[in-house]
């Protein structure tokens, strides 16, 4: 317990070097208590990712979730796989993931995320028509999503970056009368007035 709060400790002040060689310490001279051992390697990987070391993040992740499958940080590991994944730039591989994860953990608490995060790869990916409609997808299925004002504004990003300006002046509108002093407003009012 005292080496997972020292980690905490470390990742709440954004040392996460400390945080990272505390875990490291935990996993060489505790790795005989494997009940906690998810745990802290989640806590590394995400240090790993907070600190800018994606790859290593991303490794330790997929190491996470190969060695521990049934642990109770699993799922949050396969998704932060994907994560990781968008911030190297590799979109096809996270879509890939998500899709994965979509099917794999069903129910999973994060399958809103990594349903919404699909479409942002699709829409990193520059694969406007399959955001869009993946987007749509996430706007019909989670009514109310975490991600709805985004989702929103994404489908009509989508919709524009597509040449389909009749409907993203449409969705842009809808987006600014639904979703009123939301953080892509001032984006939006952009976009509109280059869809006139």
């Amino acid at each position: 317990g005292a080496v997972l709060t020292l980690i905490q400790c470390w990742m709440e002040i954004a040392r996460w070097q400390k945080a990272v060689s505390a875990a490291d310490v935990f996993v060489e001279k505790f790795s005989e208590f494997p009940a906690r051992l998810p745990e802290v390697l989640m806590l590394r990987s995400r240090s790993l990712h907070n600190w800018g070391r994606h790859e290593p993040a991303l490794e330790g992740f997929r190491d996470l979730y190969r060695r521990f499958p049934q642990s109770g940080v699993a799922g949050q590991a396969l998704f932060m796989q994907g994560i990781v994944l968008l911030k190297l730039e590799r979109n096809g591989e996270a879509i890939a993931l998500f899709e994965d994860m979509r099917r794999e953990l069903p129910g999973h608490p994060l399958l809103e995320d990594a349903f919404y995060w699909q479409g942002m790869a699709y829409s990193f990916d520059g694969e406007y028509d399959q955001a869009r409609d993946h987007l749509e997808d996430y706007l019909n299925e989670f009514l109310q999503g975490r991600y709805r004002p985004d989702a929103v504004f994404r489908r009509a990003f989508a919709t524009f970056a597509m040449a389909d300006y009749p409907a993203a002046n449409f969705e842009l509108r809808e987006y600014l009368k639904l979703h009123d002093g939301d953080s892509y407003n001032d984006e939006a009012r952009l976009l509109l007035g280059d869809s006139l």
